[in-house]
């Protein structure tokens, strides 16, 4: 590794869904490896318009690595009114009603 750097533009899919004239959004899947609730605060106008559903990968030990809540996507999407559930061993749905201490992969229902 050289240690150099590369700087990148972002942006938010709010702002490219804006831009592309997309008005519905069924689905959204993020991993972002502890940034959860910055991705989920890059999207906010669309939880709170189209109510998607989610499936998340929570990472909250590497979100208090990274100076985060380790909480915080949790308490966004319970703020919004999200139901949390996680396929068990058999393959079915169990509700979630307290945020994870470990990671945990998430389907979240809006209410």
């Amino acid at each position: 590794m050289t240690g150099a750097r590369e700087s990148i533009q972002m942006t938010t899919l709010s702002d490219i869904l804006d831009k592309t004239g997309v008005e519905k959004i069924d689905l959204i899947k993020i991993d972002v490896e502890g940034a959860e609730k910055m991705t989920l605060k890059g999207c906010a106008r669309i939880l709170e318009k189209a109510r998607p559903r989610i499936i998340i990968e929570l990472n909250p030990t590497l979100a208090a690595a990274s100076g985060l809540r380790a909480d915080g996507a949790w308490r966004m999407l319970v703020s919004l009114g999200y139901k949390m559930y996680e396929i068990d061993d058999v393959a079915s749905l169990c509700r979630i009603d307290r945020c994870p201490h470990q990671l945990i992969n998430v389907l979240a229902f809006p209410g």
